[in-house]
């Protein structure tokens, strides 16, 4: 567990690309893949209770974002009124192996320099992105933060990657494109409480893996 005496969350942002999708329009983005799909598709959505996703493709699945647009819509927002010291970026999967998403947002933003850090990873990267924000804070090494996270999974689970219909797909696959949308958020941190609105003190984060135990359960690529 990090201890942390003075981190503040001052401000969020997001960015959802697209119009609200129900769960009856996401077969015109991602489409079944044969008939296990469908049938998973109606057991995931009737015990997740998701009821809309955004994706950041078209319905004949070209892209209309990338990875880095999303997060530098959202770090743009956060930065317009308050120069940035650290910029903490998470993704599951980035648009390019090399070089980090941080960079590469800070690269389309054309941030003036600034010390960056590229989190990979599944779902608790955003909480690494977070934590590595908070000890830049508490460090003293920045005076104000921001911590982003930015996915683009249906590029990933799309039909026309699946070119065989019969293959023999595994279970977590047709899960994951059930489950799934695209989007980023983002966090700001600052050294003390924003003079006006609410703020967020972050007092500990407590993250433990337990990979050298357990088989991997998630894997891209």
């Amino acid at each position: 567990m990090t201890p942390f005496s003075h981190v503040y969350i001052t401000d969020t942002a997001s960015f959802l690309p697209g119009d609200a999708v129900n769960n009856q329009e996401m077969d015109r983005f991602i489409g079944s893949i044969n008939r296990m799909s469908v049938r998973i598709k109606t057991r995931i959505l009737a015990e997740n209770g998701i009821e809309h996703r955004h994706y950041a493709i078209d319905e004949n699945g070209q892209s209309l974002h990338s990875v880095t647009s999303m997060g530098a819509k959202v770090v743009a927002a956060l930065s317009e009124k308050t120069p940035l010291q650290f910029l903490s970026a998470a993704t599951t999967g980035g648009d390019c192996a090399a070089p980090g998403l941080a960079n590469l947002i800070q690269g389309e933003l054309t941030l003036p320099p600034l010390e960056t850090l590229s989190v990979s990873g599944i779902c608790a990267a955003s909480i690494g992105a977070l934590n590595a924000a908070a000890l830049a804070i508490q460090s003293g090494s920045a005076n104000a933060a921001v911590a982003v996270a930015s996915e683009f999974p249906s590029r990933l689970f799309k039909a026309s990657r699946f070119e065989n219909r019969n293959a023999d797909i595994d279970f977590d696959a047709h899960f994951l494109r059930w489950m799934l949308s695209d989007g980023a958020g983002g966090a700001m941190l600052k050294n003390q409480p924003a003079t006006q609105g609410l703020s967020l003190k972050i007092k500990w984060i407590h993250q433990q893996s337990f990979s050298g135990d357990m088989p991997t359960c998630m894997q891209v690529g």
